[in-house]
């Protein structure tokens, strides 16, 4: 009896010691390494690291003030993304320039001609974000540069813009002005009368001056800058530049009285001096006429 019981005993024992021996270690995980990084123009919210397969991650790229992000190295443009570890990867973030447009537009006649200083331009029209532009404005001839408005407010020839938004620009020219000073010598008026008028007096306005002498006198030309340019009673003058102008009148007594020198008595000539001549110079030519007729003649001719 003794002998079953131990038997009995052994056979557990022996069962006990098989069960501990079949107990199973789990497999370690694979792991893999995520490297994560960015381009210039943003950050991203980690660099990754060695994780369990099967792990899920979750990065951010954020971009700076002047960029806006573009795309992951893989194509993906899910900003942020959730990634699921099965292999070793890497990423790289990328980042592009904000761009802005600026807009400049001429009133008046001249030009503006855009260079960039800082940076650089993606089409004709817009520009990167940070990128400073060199406005340079030229005025046709005949007109002058009046100033910058819009965005930029400034009456200097040469401008910096830096572009930090869609900018507008306007570069306004007006018309050159010029005098015109008329003088008379003798006795009249000029009448002024604008033919073409882009402006008063601007550049290329045209103006007809009409000399009207006083009773007696007559027209005896136009004279600019030493140089008699017309005889006729109107003219026609294109400004483009100041000009000075005067009007010479003459007595037409002085060619009347010597024509009638011959034939006529004192009191004829008389007459013709007190109404044509000009009072400064009556005593004179009365005491002329008085003296003889070929004195007379002598001082008119």
């Amino acid at each position: 009896m003794k002998n079953i019981i131990y038997t009995l005993l052994a056979l557990l024992a022996l069962a006990s010691c098989s069960k501990e021996e079949e107990v199973v270690t789990p497999p370690t995980p694979n792991k893999y390494t995520l490297t994560i990084t960015a381009e210039t123009g943003g950050t991203v919210s980690t660099e990754g690291g060695l994780y369990n397969e099967g792990s899920k991650i979750t990065v951010t790229a954020t971009p700076d003030g002047m960029y806006l992000f573009k795309e992951w190295s893989d194509g993906s443009t899910q900003n942020p993304r959730e990634i699921t570890v099965t292999s070793n990867l890497t990423l790289k973030a990328s980042f592009i320039k904000k761009t802005y447009p600026l807009a400049v537009t001429v009133e008046g006649e001249g030009t503006v001609a855009e260079e960039v200083i800082v940076q650089g331009s993606t089409t004709e029209t817009e520009y990167n974000a940070g990128t400073t532009v060199r406005l340079t404005a030229t005025p046709n001839e005949g007109w002058v540069f009046a100033g910058w408005s819009g965005d930029v407010e400034s009456e200097d020839l040469v401008i910096e813009v830096s572009i930090e938004k869609g900018m507008s620009v306007s570069a306004l020219f007006k018309r050159d002005s010029f005098e015109l000073n008329i003088t008379i010598e003798g006795e009249g008026t000029v009448k002024e009368e604008v033919i073409v008028q882009p402006g008063q007096y601007d550049y290329e306005t045209v103006v007809r001056l009409t000399a009207i002498p006083e009773k007696c006198w007559t027209v005896g030309g136009w004279e600019m800058s030493g140089d008699v340019i017309s005889n006729s009673s109107s003219i026609e003058l294109t400004l483009t530049s100041s000009i000075s102008i005067t009007f010479l009148s003459t007595v037409v007594a002085i060619d009347y009285v010597t024509s009638l020198l011959v034939n006529e008595p004192c009191e004829v000539l008389q007459s013709i001096i007190d109404k044509c001549l000009h009072p400064s110079k009556q005593t004179y030519a009365t005491s002329i006429v008085l003296c003889a007729r070929n004195f007379l003649k002598h001082q008119f001719a």
